[in-house]
């Protein structure tokens, strides 16, 4: 999204700005859509008939696959995977950012 991190919100360019409470990919389907879009990846979601979500989203060669309660975390989970990020499989909507870190080749994870 070429955003720039600031306190409290994101810089999205052409002086624009957006607090960070209202960008929520973990929680908002728009928002994960938006990361998809964004990264230009091929996303397959899956809704079985007890509710449960499996995401899979491929970039490039790289496929990342998440499957939780929630359509938003699925996809926001599956396209960091997908991106290189890892992200632990009990990924809870939280400011921490604690589940989340780079890899070893330098790609974000």
């Amino acid at each position: 999204m070429r955003w720039k991190v600031a306190p409290g919100r994101f810089l999205t360019g052409d002086r624009g700005w957006m607090p960070r409470w209202r960008f929520q990919p973990l929680t908002n389907v728009e928002d994960a859509l938006k990361l998809v879009n964004t990264a230009g990846a091929t996303l397959v979601l899956t809704i079985s008939a007890d509710g449960s979500c499996a995401a899979a989203a491929t970039k490039a060669e790289r496929t990342g696959r998440a499957s939780c309660a929630s359509v938003a975390t699925s996809i926001t989970v599956a396209i960091s995977r997908a991106i290189g990020l890892e992200v632990s499989d009990g990924v809870a909507p939280s400011a921490s950012g604690k589940s989340v870190r780079r890899t070893s080749e330098g790609q974000p994870q």
